[in-house]
């Protein structure tokens, strides 16, 4: 209980000082957004190699990132709401993802889309265009594996087997679509 009334002081005290910066877009550096992303990562990577779950933290450090990345680290942390402005709702998905590509195009840094199955060939093209580089679509590949074991045409010594065809036939079609087909080391 005590612990978790001192967060609530240091995060009020915080958010008294933080909040009108953030609503007055006044970044005058009082803490550089920099230093959170360092002692975040501290945070983050001391906790990771003790197997101690820092989700709200671990997203905090991302949103962090995303503004040094940005080129906004060395001004005041409460900037860290242009990121948060950045990632909200301004239209359909691939007006983010294009505002996420100038954020990311100054500094190199490549897009992962998670959750891409189901989309269109379209949105993907577009998306690689974008710089998209790596899409996760493991629900495709899992509903190959599952539609094949429900097929009841297959013999029982065939249902491994058949369901690992399954697999490999729809990422050899995604790979085909992501363009990286033929291109592994």
């Amino acid at each position: 209980y005590w612990l978790q009334y001192c967060a609530s002081l240091a995060f009020a005290g915080m958010f008294e000082n933080r909040g009108p910066h953030m609503v007055e877009s006044d970044y005058t550096p009082l803490s550089a957004l920099d230093i959170f992303v360092k002692d975040l990562g501290i945070v983050s990577r001391e906790c990771a190699s003790r197997k101690v779950p820092l989700h709200v933290s671990n997203i905090a450090h991302q949103l962090f990132l995303s503004g040094s990345a940005a080129g906004w680290g060395r001004i005041d942390d409460s900037a860290v709401v242009k990121v948060e402005e950045l990632l909200s709702q301004r239209g359909h998905a691939l007006k983010q993802i294009e505002d996420l590509y100038d954020l990311c195009l100054r500094k190199g840094v490549y897009l992962v889309l998670h959750g891409a199955s189901g989309l269109s060939k379209d949105i993907i093209e577009e998306c690689i265009k974008l710089g998209v580089r790596k899409f996760n679509v493991n629900t495709e590949v899992r509903r190959a594996y599952m539609d094949s074991l429900t097929n009841t045409q297959k013999d029982l010594v065939h249902v491994m087997q058949s369901a690992k065809e399954a697999m490999k036939a729809v990422v050899a079609e995604k790979m085909q679509l992501f363009g990286s087909a033929g291109k592994a080391h």
